[in-house]
């Protein structure tokens, strides 16, 4: 049999036996050490794994520094607060999440934290007045990345930190948009330079996992949805 700790991720920042071995993560997450990243992985393959082993190697190489997870939602916020607490290698005051509920005055003794997850709107407030410097910053990642359009904080964000000389953003999504073009647009916004990408059909996913199988099946809509897609089909063909 093999040793046990083979079975699981084997880092200094890492909990012992907290997250197994997936070769795919692994590569993933080496890759997006290296440079920018754009993550398009299905949900429950594991965006957030990855962003833990990242996040643990950056802090790794520069200790002097901290990470920040953004998250449009304050549920999404506390998930990955939740996340890392269990995965990573830290005492737990060095987490901490920052969101709308946490008064101004009290916001820039957080950021001084070595892993700090927060909603994108705060941290952009933040970063214009001054309670927290980008400089000290190893790792920017942006999770549901596919919202970086127009004039969302997420865009600003990425500008005022492409000008760090040794900064590493992290963008992750399950839904990357459907053109080629859509992802164009979330790169450009995000100075994204790699992209990787999965499904569930990819080889280095297949194994792992299990018996999942997709089934699509058809389902009658009730009449007011029938009612409401009429309606919005003569609107789109008036116009």
């Amino acid at each position: 049999m093999n040793d046990l700790r083979e079975q699981f991720i084997d880092h200094p920042l890492v909990k012992e036996k907290t997250i197994e071995r997936r070769q795919y993560q692994e590569t993933i997450a080496s890759a997006c050490c290296k440079e920018n990243t754009l993550v398009c992985l299905p949900t429950g393959l594991g965006k957030s794994i990855i962003t833990a082993l990242v996040a643990a190697e950056r802090l790794r190489l520069r200790p002097d520094k901290k990470v920040v997870i953004l998250a449009p939602t304050r549920p999404l916020v506390l998930q990955h607060y939740k996340t890392f607490q269990n995965a990573i290698q830290l005492d737990t005051s060095e987490f901490i999440a920052v969101t709308g509920q946490t008064p101004p005055n009290r916001r820039a003794d957080q950021w001084s934290r070595k892993i700090v997850f927060s909603t994108p709107q705060v941290f952009m407030n933040d970063l214009i007045v001054g309670r927290v410097s980008i400089s000290e910053v190893a790792l920017i990642v942006f999770d549901e990345a596919h919202r970086a359009t127009g004039d969302y904080a997420y865009t600003f964000i990425a500008e005022r930190y492409s000008e760090e000389p040794n900064g590493l953003i992290l963008a992750l999504t399950a839904s990357p948009g459907s053109s080629r073009e859509s992802i164009e647009a979330i790169c450009r916004n995000l100075f994204v330079e790699n992209v990787e990408v999965r499904s569930v059909s990819s080889p280095d996913v297949e194994p792992f996992i299990g018996g999942i199988r997709v089934e699509w099946r058809k389902v009658a809509l009730p009449q007011v949805f029938s009612e409401v897609r009429g309606t919005l089909s003569s609107s789109l063909e008036r116009n």
